[in-house]
């Protein structure tokens, strides 16, 4: 797969890009091969499976493209969903463990129920994202907050605030967990850089709620 230029500049933020070449590892090969299964704009990737683009892309072209293809749609999916920029080699480990799993899927399981039952969620974003995991994810997903744009719109506070009324022994690590999800960083830093001003927004959080 041609590398974009190193020159081309970027988004930092899903926001900023207003055109697929400005998202991270997107040049205009990859956009082109994007734009060739419908995807003319970033905010188009919010919420789609990237194996399915992958698989779309291979059926439109009649070649098989290379998996690193497919790591950068879950990269570009990814960054548009919220998710701090990561080169596409970042994912390569996630992707070869679900197309594994969906070798291991039963033979007698129809095929759409096979890749179905393998391809990634939005849960599965969200547990990818820094300091989260499966068990992070599903309270996330308990408190309603499904999917990684639907945390990044709450934002830490509010996301811990839901999973604490759900779940009260929820500690403040979660807090720190979820405010370095969103700013890709460990939730140490956080806890050791930000403990205090994140402890008065929340307090302040809480005071607003009473006075409603």
């Amino acid at each position: 797969m041609r590398a974009p230029s190193v020159s081309r500049i970027v988004a930092s933020r899903a926001r900023d890009a207003a055109r697929l070449e400005d998202l991270p590892n997107v040049g205009p090969a990859v956009a082109a091969d994007l734009r060739a299964i419908g995807i003319a704009r970033p905010a188009q990737l919010a919420g789609r499976d990237p194996y399915a683009l992958y698989d779309a892309l291979n059926r439109r072209t009649g070649v098989r493209h290379d998996p690193c293809m497919l790591d950068t749609f879950i990269a570009a999916v990814r960054f548009v969903e919220g998710a701090p920029a990561k080169p596409w080699w970042a994912y390569t480990a996630e992707r070869k463990r679900t197309l594994a799993a969906r070798a291991k899927a039963p033979a007698n399981m129809p095929t759409t129920r096979r890749a179905h039952a393998a391809a990634p969620t939005q849960a599965d974003a969200i547990a990818a994202l820094p300091n989260l995991g499966p068990v992070s994810a599903r309270k996330l997903a308990e408190a309603g907050i499904t999917s990684v744009a639907a945390l990044r719109r709450l934002g830490a506070i509010e996301a811990w605030r839901r999973v604490r009324a759900r779940w009260p022994g929820a500690s403040l690590n979660l807090l720190w967990a979820l405010e370095g999800a969103l700013t890709g960083r460990s939730w140490q830093e956080v806890a050791r850089t930000e403990r205090t001003q994140l402890l008065l927004e929340l307090d302040d959080d809480r005071r607003g709620t009473r006075h409603r």
